[in-house]
């Protein structure tokens, strides 16, 4: 009597994520880690934060000004604390027809190439978190940076209010409608 075993072996396939997908599950995995900013009913309860389709529309490749010797800009927050950032560099780009300038920040005294991106547009309070989001960059080698507003976050304060949160300054609030990023989280 012979038996055979018959093995279904397939190759493990890897998906790659884009960008805008590597951004959700990161976020996502730290919303159920140890230093997630959810409070513990939230945690206990989460599923997923929201975010509006991706839309490459909210792409650009923009110009990149750097600012040498810029001013140091004392942020306001949702608290008393007062963080100081150096304002490092204008970023233009064009969207309906329309040319629009961001200041770009770095944390003072910072040795890396990280660019902090405040800002608020017209689906704050609706659609999106009422004090702005965020974006993260790197300061570019030349002058051309891509933003991806697909990749646009909510600050901490936005799910739990013991966090304190840098609100943009009024220079970065752009008079449009960016649906494109997170968006509110309750």
């Amino acid at each position: 009597m012979a038996i055979y075993l018959l093995c279904s072996c397939s190759a493990e396939q890897k998906t790659e994520l884009n960008p805008f997908q590597q951004h959700q599950k990161e976020k996502h995995d730290f919303m159920l880690s140890e230093n997630s900013p959810l409070e513990k009913v939230d945690k206990k309860n989460f599923i997923a934060l929201n975010y509006f389709s991706q839309d490459s529309s909210f792409v650009f490749k923009a110009k990149y000004e750097s600012v040498f010797n810029g001013y140091i800009v004392e942020f306001n927050t949702n608290t008393d604390r007062k963080p100081i950032y150096i304002h490092t560099g204008n970023i233009k780009f064009n969207l309906d027809k329309s040319q629009f300038t961001l200041k770009a920040y770095q944390v003072q005294n910072s040795s890396d190439s990280s660019l902090f991106l405040p800002f608020n547009d017209f689906t704050n309070g609706v659609e999106t978190y009422k004090s702005g989001r965020y974006l993260d960059l790197i300061i570019p080698e030349y002058d051309t940076i891509i933003i991806d507003f697909n990749l646009a976050y909510n600050p901490y304060c936005a799910y739990n209010k013991e966090y304190s949160c840098p609100i943009p300054p009024s220079e970065n609030r752009l008079k449009i409608k960016i649906k494109a990023g997170e968006k509110t989280y309750h």
